[in-house]
């Protein structure tokens, strides 16, 4: 089966363009390491990038531009984003793609904590605090409390798969959704399904269940 769900055009250009924080890009860029078509559409806009700057006319600069350039650079500190493009598809455990191997440590072993009805996770730590990124597990046949969203989240099937309302999603697959979304995913199979997901707000549970167990689940 092949990939089907990719990031929107408008995520993918503030990818490209550098405009994402370090979580949100963590999230395009694992779904880069599975996606030949959208590492393509990457290099074809970084292309077109360069030809338009190329045919802009010259200007002038004072001489102290370059100077006052390479400080900002400097004070950027771009080692605290440690994103890598165009990574091709991970040799590693099917669970732990190469580009998330910074975050776990180096090693190929997750440490899976319980957030309730089999659901595991393990929540990767980024300098980045718009959001959180985390590694969610779910049992094979089971679905997750129906719930909306309090803001944008993405999520990046690393193995097994899910299914929702809005399709069906298998490994490399790229979901993006908002406050406009009410869902309840259910894996697919008797495999677990491991996922990538990044928010920047608590989700919000459907039914009185849901509700109730809110403050425990942390999630």
């Amino acid at each position: 089966m092949s990939i089907n769900h990719h990031p929107g055009e408008e995520l993918l250009l503030e990818y490209i363009t550098g405009a994402l924080t370090e979580s949100w890009s963590l999230a395009v860029a694992t779904h880069l390491s599975f996606c030949a078509k959208c590492r393509k559409d990457e290099s074809d806009i970084e292309a077109l990038g360069g030809i338009m700057l190329e045919s802009m006319p010259t200007v002038d600069v004072r001489p102290a531009m370059m100077t006052d350039i390479i400080d900002n650079f400097e004070d950027a500190k771009l080692d605290n984003y440690p994103i890598e493009k165009n990574t091709g598809v991970s040799k590693r455990p099917r669970d732990v793609p190469a580009i998330l191997q910074t975050y776990l440590g180096g090693t190929n072993n997750i440490e899976w904590k319980k957030l309730g009805f089999g659901v595991t996770q393990n929540i990767l730590l980024t300098s980045d605090k718009s959001a959180i990124v985390r590694l969610l597990k779910i049992p094979g046949g089971r679905s997750i409390l129906e719930h909306s969203h309090n803001g944008p989240e993405l999520t990046v099937v690393l193995s097994g798969q899910f299914s929702d309302q809005t399709g069906s999603y298998i490994q490399g697959d790229f979901q993006q959704t908002d406050e406009t979304i009410k869902h309840k995913p259910q894996t697919v199979g008797n495999e677990p399904c491991v996922c990538l997901s990044v928010t920047n707000a608590p989700l919000e549970f459907s039914g009185v269940v849901g509700r109730l167990l809110q403050p425990f689940l942390g999630i």
